[in-house]
């Protein structure tokens, strides 16, 4: 998990090899916009406990989530392409 100084560091790497430092930052204030909209809707549902435990449960899962569909992608299409049925595709109309 990376923390304050990691990314700090990453930050004045960046500056010091003159490359781009602003997608990086937007990027992370664009998930702590939506994990504080995601605690803040979940306590306007909830109580202040309840909410603080199921937002670190979805921001805890959801990780794991986008791997495990990144993987099962990547599954689907190697399950197409070594499938027995699969025949080559020829092009008629070449230009």
């Amino acid at each position: 998990m990376p923390t304050l100084s990691s990314c700090t560091n990453w930050c004045n790497e960046s500056l010091m090899n003159n490359g781009d430092v602003l997608n990086g930052l937007i990027l992370m204030m664009i998930g702590g916009v939506i994990t504080i909209g995601l605690m803040s809707y979940t306590i306007w549902k909830t109580n202040l406990i309840y909410a603080i435990l199921i937002t670190l449960l979805q921001l805890g899962i959801s990780p794991l989530l986008i791997v495990f569909f990144v993987v099962m992608a990547g599954l689907k299409v190697l399950s197409a392409l070594l499938s027995p049925v699969a025949e080559p595709v020829y092009i008629v109309d070449r230009d």
